[in-house]
């Protein structure tokens, strides 16, 4: 709906789920990590940051050819 109104500002978000399986105390946890827009989420592990999702920006050649091939909107 925001693009076919004229959006002109994006939004970005991004989500970290931690779960662990409470009838299993001694079991793993499992992380889902998710993005939209300019932002990336990311993990620190000894002063480094390990990517956990993409980055999802046009202006990077491959991600604006991944948008084109849905047929999405680009404003600008």
């Amino acid at each position: 709906k925001l693009g076919t109104a004229g959006q002109k500002l994006g939004g970005s978000a991004a989500l970290c789920h931690i779960r662990h399986d409470p009838t299993d105390p001694a079991g793993c946890f499992t992380l889902t990590a998710a993005n939209v827009g300019k932002c990336q989420a990311v993990l620190c592990r000894d002063g480094k940051a390990l990517p956990l999702s993409l980055l999802h920006n046009i202006s990077i050649k491959e991600e604006y050819n991944r948008v084109r091939q849905h047929k999405a909107i680009i404003t600008e």
